[in-house]
């Protein structure tokens, strides 16, 4: 025995608390998993070369709403919206609000476009995204009210319906 709390060890606390103490592990679903496949394979295509550019112009129109929308995602889950647009670099953050209305995600279509025009943000300019120190960043990130977006956009219905939908409609998305 090694120190008494209460008449029970530390070891035999925390024995205790390793037999009550439950591991969750998140298993995507297959829905979850078409799409993490299918943008891996697009994203293999678009960064394979050294110009980006290059690599998007490879895409059919449906691959790059395909991908743009996962991407925007993607981008919104793990920084929020702020990352969205400063990684972008004006690639796909003119065409959004489209891709959005596209494969019909009219509340996530609205709330960009009410962002956008209430923030006098314009997607296809989105040069002042740019920034070149940690400083710079956050001064940018508080000049806006992106919490509340990130906020809102997590209380929609989520994206990944709409891509899996749309995949569906358009199955040469995926790449052979």
């Amino acid at each position: 025995m090694l120190c008494s709390l209460g008449g029970c060890s530390f070891r035999e606390e925390e024995q205790k608390q390793a037999e009550n103490y439950q591991v969750s592990v998140y298993a995507p679903s297959e829905e979850e998993l078409l799409i993490m496949s299918c943008f891996e394979e697009l994203w293999s295509m678009v960064y394979s070369g050294k110009e980006v550019n290059a690599g998007v112009s490879q895409l059919t129109e449906h691959q790059k709403v395909f991908f743009a929308l996962n991407y925007l995602d993607m981008e919104i889950a793990n920084g929020g919206l702020c990352q969205f647009l400063v990684n972008d670099g004006g690639m796909f953050a003119p065409y959004i609000s489209d891709y959005l209305d596209t494969v019909g995600a009219e509340e996530h279509q609205k709330l960009f476009d009410d962002f956008c025009a209430e923030n006098k943000i314009d997607p296809a300019d989105t040069s002042a995204f740019a920034f070149s120190s940690i400083p710079a960043f956050t001064d940018l990130y508080n000049q806006y009210p992106f919490d509340q977006f990130d906020e809102a956009y997590y209380q929609l219905e989520p994206l990944s319906g709409y891509l899996v939908n749309y995949l569906q409609l358009y199955p040469e998305i995926v790449p052979q």
